[in-house]
């Protein structure tokens, strides 16, 4: 649903409002704004600028290695035989 959503198969531009405003908040989103500046030069009004792309990148990348990481070094009450 992320990828969905990110823009990558539709432009926000055409999208429903209700739609447009999950794609602003979806993270996906400015990570598309970076590839589609980077390989296409694009720029359109819904796209966020590269600072904020960045930051929100970033912010979300760390935010995703520090849950796995805590999941994955959690132990389970079944295995401490």
């Amino acid at each position: 649903p992320l990828w969905l959503l990110s823009g990558a198969l539709f432009p926000p531009e055409g999208a429903a409002g209700w739609i447009r405003l999950v794609m602003y908040f979806n993270p996906l989103t400015y990570q598309m704004a970076l590839l589609r500046r980077i390989f296409y030069d694009e720029t359109s009004a819904f796209w966020p600028p590269w600072g904020v792309s960045v930051v929100v990148t970033v912010v979300f990348g760390a935010a995703v290695l520090f849950v796995s990481h805590w999941s994955a070094g959690r132990r389970s009450e079944k295995n401490l035989v």
